[in-house]
């Protein structure tokens, strides 16, 4: 609601809805070997339009996956997002948020790089699902 001005929804299912009917936002946590690992999605877009009206959010009957885009009726990007959401993240955890610095070569940085470098030789998203 801060960003947005977006009315939320109560829900029974884990995630954020702006109707019983319609999720903006997915969390996820995976505990394996004593680790844990947590995300979150957030659908600021609805692009690719023929993706995006596939989804089914989560697996749930009759619920379809919404976007900031598509609740505001306002053009918004994921770039354009980016940094309030990691400001509100780090004022909600209490934690100074650092951008990572790429040229700072270590396992870390590395191993992101080589994602960014096997993701690009993939070549583009496909425009529409395969039928």
């Amino acid at each position: 609601k801060e960003a947005h001005g977006l009315d939320l929804a109560p829900s029974e299912h884990t995630g954020v809805f702006l109707d019983p009917r319609t999720k903006i936002a997915s969390i996820g946590v995976q505990v394996r070997h004593r680790l844990t690992s947590h995300g979150f999605a957030l659908n600021v877009t609805h692009e690719p339009r023929p993706w995006f009206d596939e989804v089914v959010a989560c697996g749930l009957d009759g619920v379809k996956a919404g976007s900031i885009q598509s609740a505001t009726g306002k053009p918004v990007t994921v770039q354009g997002e980016i940094p309030g959401l990691v400001e509100r993240f780090g004022r909600l955890y209490g934690r100074d948020m650092v951008r990572l610095d790429l040229s700072q070569r270590n396992p870390s940085t590395d191993a992101i790089l080589a994602l960014e470098q096997e993701a690009a030789e993939m070549g583009p998203w496909a425009k529409a699902p395969r039928k």
